[in-house]
């Protein structure tokens, strides 16, 4: 939504198309249309990382985010930024990050309705035990005043290789390499179509069975760290704050 106000609302998108090829000395670019396409790329990282620094200090005090995970997706996240940052910085114009950004739309939209079908329901089964306990342990502590009293992860355990913990009853596990080589990828196209990943990342969470109760912690955190990643890039590059 940030990268469709900067292009369309506020016109950034045709003004980037209108100064195309117009000498400029800004940092490392020299051509005012690529200069903007990137800036609307740093401008929509600027909103979701201080979006998600809100999430995950939310989601941290309702004991719902489990850390370990997102600090293995974060890390390649951190390195599939820099990647797109330093591969593609100064060198998309308008309409080619136009096409880009509506691809990568369709893609995950197609993969989002996948996970609807039976198919893709069938293997999250603990994830839906879960959710349904953890839904009827709000109703009870609200009715007895005592919503504070909410579990929730449980039992986390990590190492190199992999997370551990329990959610209401059931276990969860997952290998750190998977969220890592997964988190490079949806670094890589965060960064080049300006956005937090985060609509790539909870899918993927959920897709291991993880119920939809803790996936946004998840997403939140990582988000943060890619959007830190990505804002360092930006201002090295010499995208400026305006």
């Amino acid at each position: 939504m940030a990268g469709v106000g900067h292009i369309s609302i506020l016109g950034i998108g045709d003004w980037a198309s209108k100064l195309k090829g117009k000498s400029i000395s800004i940092g490392m670019y020299n051509d005012a249309g690529k200069y903007l396409t990137d800036h609307i790329r740093f401008s929509n990282t600027a909103i979701t990382w201080l979006n998600s620094l809100s999430s995950t200090i939310n989601w941290y005090t309702q004991k719902g985010l489990v850390w370990p995970a997102a600090i293995a997706m974060g890390l390649g996240m951190v390195l599939g930024v820099q990647i797109a940052v330093w591969g593609t910085g100064g060198k998309l114009g308008v309409a080619l990050y136009k096409g880009l950004f509506g691809l990568c739309t369709w893609a995950v939209s197609i993969y989002m309705f996948y996970q609807i079908t039976p198919r893709a329901k069938a293997t999250k089964s603990k994830g839906r035990e879960a959710a349904k306990r953890f839904q009827q342990r709000v109703e009870e502590l609200r009715k007895s005043g005592g919503l504070h009293e909410l579990e929730g992860i449980t039992n986390v355990k990590y190492s190199l290789s992999k997370v551990e913990f329990d959610f209401f009853g059931e276990y969860f596990v997952a290998k750190n390499y998977l969220p890592f080589f997964y988190g490079l990828l949806i670094g890589f196209i965060a960064a080049l179509i300006g956005v937090g990943g985060g609509f790539m990342i909870v899918p993927f969470f959920t897709a291991l069975g993880w119920p939809m109760y803790i996936t946004p912690a998840v997403s939140a955190l990582t988000v943060f760290l890619n959007q830190c990643s990505a804002l360092a890039g930006w201002l090295a590059r010499g995208v400026q704050f305006v």
